[in-house]
């Protein structure tokens, strides 16, 4: 049995430990606010995130000297941190929202433009002063293109997200329901479901993506759905990626992840990356609810920038190129060798269903992942 003076003697040190850390921690998320706030670019945040998921760990492995206090504290620094920096990184985009591909009217008048010609059209020309206001009201499907909101999902452990808790204007109906660009950063052992819930907005979905940009993400599962405009993807790795639609695809720096995918008119490109897996499009049973239906499977090209001797046409049923040598990189596989896996994920949503934020167990994940194993 440990003496009263040695037990007191472990406590001082903890307390010492605990007072030390304190002092580091905040000298560290000083460092990293000042270094958010320095940016230029948004290629400048990438390793400020890859530092605030190494605090994070950081953070993990004091938990048992730090009061309870202090760990919340940390904690709550961390998301802010975290916020400021998805914050910073849509301040920097570029006003179209980069990969986008969004239609934009050539003028889209201000409020104030609005008045100042309708007013100078009325003094110049009574009698037509009024069919000019038709036109804007009776087309309200030039609007929205103009109008996109930023979303995000961040800083998440052992969470379920779907693309109901997402929906910011669920009352808005009609072509004057505005696009979405969503940024999804810092998340592990999580599920992200962004398809199309039954019934939402009478079935065509109160979430519309125009752009997906996902960042620092390991052991996760996330179903997006239908994009418009580009799908971007940084620094993910051990994770199960489901894009059923977009128009543009681009992977950096991820490893060990299997991609389903299908892209419409462009050629999927990865850089930096290593022992990817592809499948053409998404597995039917995982497909959005209201998506339309397709006649077979759309080729699928891949462009890998670090070894472009192996880059080809991906297809389906028999006829297809392959590459000129095989790459280290990436390869594709039949959606046969996943069958387990897409049937124990099929299952998770349905349970998981209506349960936003709910807490996802590891176990889980890691028995879908095994579901997914694909022979060497």
């Amino acid at each position: 049995m440990a003496s009263s003076a040695s037990v007191g003697t472990s406590a001082s040190t903890s307390a010492g430990k605990a007072r030390s850390f304190y002092s580091d921690f905040g000298r560290t998320i000083q460092s990293l606010e000042a270094d958010i706030d320095a940016a230029q670019s948004t290629r400048d945040l990438d390793p400020v995130l890859r530092s605030i998921s190494a605090a994070r760990t950081q953070l993990t492995q004091a938990t048992e000297i730090l009061p309870a206090h202090d760990r919340q504290l940390h904690e709550k620094n961390l998301s802010k941190l975290t916020q400021r920096l998805t914050a910073r990184r849509q301040a920097l985009q570029p006003a179209k929202g980069g990969f986008t591909f969004r239609r934009t009217p050539k003028a889209a008048p201000t409020a104030s433009s609005d008045l100042a010609s309708s007013s100078t059209s009325a003094r110049a020309k009574p009698v037509a002063s009024s069919p000019p206001t038709a036109p804007r009201s009776a087309s309200p499907s030039i609007a929205p293109p103009s109008k996109t909101t930023y979303l995000s999902i961040d800083t998440r452990r052992h969470r379920y997200i779907s693309s109901r808790s997402l929906s910011p204007s669920s009352s808005t109906t009609g072509a004057a329901r505005p696009q979405h660009d969503l940024h999804i950063t810092d998340l592990e052992d999580c599920i992200i479901d962004l398809r199309c819930a039954p019934g939402q907005d009478g079935g065509s979905g109160a979430l519309e993506l125009g752009a997906l940009q996902i960042r620092g993400v390991r052991r996760c599962i996330i179903l997006t759905g239908q994009v418009k405009g580009s799908v971007m993807v940084h620094d993910i790795s051990d994770s199960w990626l489901l894009v059923e639609k977009c128009r543009q695809f681009r992977m950096h720096t991820s490893s060990a992840t299997l991609v389903s995918l299908a892209t419409t008119g462009s050629i999927a490109t990865i850089e930096g990356c290593r022992d990817l897996r592809f499948t053409t499009g998404v597995p039917h049973s995982l497909a959005a609810p209201h998506s339309a239906k397709t006649e077979g499977k759309t080729e699928l090209q891949v462009q890998d920038f670090d070894s472009l001797l192996s880059s080809s046409h991906l297809k389906v049923g028999g006829g297809g190129g392959t590459a000129s040598e095989p790459s280290k990189n990436w390869r594709i596989v039949d959606e046969s060798t996943i069958e387990v896996g897409v049937q124990l994920l099929h299952a998770s949503l349905q349970g998981l269903a209506g349960s936003d934020e709910k807490a996802v167990e590891t176990k889980g994940i890691a028995a879908i992942f095994e579901g997914l194993s694909i022979p060497t």
